[in-house]
C-alpha cells in the first residue's frame, strides 16, 4: 500500500478509506469476496419507544439472534420496560441484548442505569459517556458489572503504545471499530492488534457506507473473523437506509450476512 496514503488516515479518514479500497481492486489484493456468512447484530434505531419494540420483534423473527439498541435520548424508566420486555420475551441463552448510549449518560447516573441494564442481562454498553469524560471511565468499569465498549473515544486516538497504556487502565471490554472513520482496514487491523494484546474484544461496524464501501467491508471483516476466531456479532450494516445504492453484493438471512448467490443457501446448509 501506498506510504503517501498513511499521511491522510488521520486528517481525512473517510477519504483513505476509499483510496484503500480502489487501490486494492487496482493491485487485486487477496481477500476478495466474502467466504463465510458473518454473524451480524440487528440495528434497532432510536425512536419512540413502541416503535422500538416492534422493531426489535420484527427483526427477532427474522432469525437475529444479537440486538442493539440505541439508547439514552428517551425517558430512561420507558427505554427499560422496552428492553425488559423483549427480555421476559426471549432469554439471555437466545438473544444477545447490546445497547449504544453514543455518550448520552449523565455521569452522575451511569452506574445506577448501567446495574439495571446489567439485572436485564444486557451483554455490554457501547460509549456510555461522552469521550471528553474518559477520564472517568476506570472508575466506572470497575464499579460496574456492565461491559463497556468503546467507539467515539477511539476515533480521536491512534492505535500506538499512548493509546495501549491508556486502554489497558480504563477497565473496557470490547472495541467497535468502523474503518471508514478509523483511515481504512491498516489502521482498523492495527487497532485489532492492540486490543488482542491486552485481551480487549472487539467487532467491526460500518458507518452509512453506500453497497460498495459495505461490500469491502463485509469482505475484509470476514477474513478477520476466520483469520483471529472471533466469534462476536459484527455490527454491519445492509444500505437499507437509502434509497439509490449500487447493487448490493451481500443479503442478510437468518441474521447472518451472505454474500449474493451463496450456494450454501441452495443446499439446505
Amino acid at each position: 500500500m501506498e506510504k503517501w496514503l498513511d499521511g491522510w488516515r488521520s486528517e481525512y479518514p473517510s477519504i483513505a478509506f476509499g483510496i484503500e479500497n480502489l487501490l486494492n481492486q487496482i493491485y487485486n489484493v487477496p481477500n476478495t469476496g466474502l467466504i463465510e456468512p458473518l454473524r451480524i447484530n440487528g440495528l434497532v434505531w432510536m425512536n419512540d419507544v413502541e416503535t422500538m419494540r416492534r422493531e426489535a420483534l420484527d427483526k427477532i423473527a427474522q432469525g437475529f439472534d444479537c440486538l442493539k439498541f440505541k439508547i439514552g435520548a428517551l425517558d430512561w424508566t420507558a427505554e427499560l420496560d422496552m428492553i425488559a420486555g423483549i427480555r421476559s420475551h426471549v432469554p439471555a441463552s437466545v438473544l444477545e441484548i447490546r445497547v449504544d448510549a453514543n455518550g448520552a449518560l449523565d455521569p452522575e447516573r451511569a452506574l445506577q442505569q448501567m446495574c439495571e441494564l446489567h439485572d436485564l442481562q444486557v451483554h455490554s454498553i457501547e460509549q456510555p459517556l461522552a469521550p471528553r469524560l474518559d477520564p472517568l471511565l476506570p472508575d466506572l468499569a470497575q464499579a460496574s458489572s456492565l461491559p463497556i465498549a468503546l467507539d467515539e473515544s477511539i476515533l480521536l486516538r491512534q492505535p500506538d503504545e499512548a493509546s495501549s497504556r491508556w486502554l489497558a487502565k480504563t477497565g473496557v471490554k470490547y472495541l467497535v471499530l468502523k474503518p471508514g472513520l478509523l483511515g481504512g482496514f491498516k489502521v482498523t487491523e492495527a487497532w485489532i492488534q492492540l486490543a488482542e494484546d491486552l485481551g480487549i474484544g472487539w467487532w467491526i461496524t460500518s458507518a452509512l457506507e453506500s453497497n460498495i464501501g459495505l461490500g469491502a467491508i463485509a469482505t475484509w471483516t470476514a477474513h478477520q473473523v476466520q483469520r483471529r476466531g472471533n466469534h462476536l456479532a459484527q455490527g454491519l450494516g445492509t444500505g437499507a437506509l437509502y434509497t439509490d445504492n449500487f447493487p448490493a453484493s451481500t443479503f442478510i438471512r437468518d441474521g447472518r450476512l451472505h454474500p449474493v448467490g451463496d450456494w450454501r443457501l441452495y443446499e439446505g446448509k
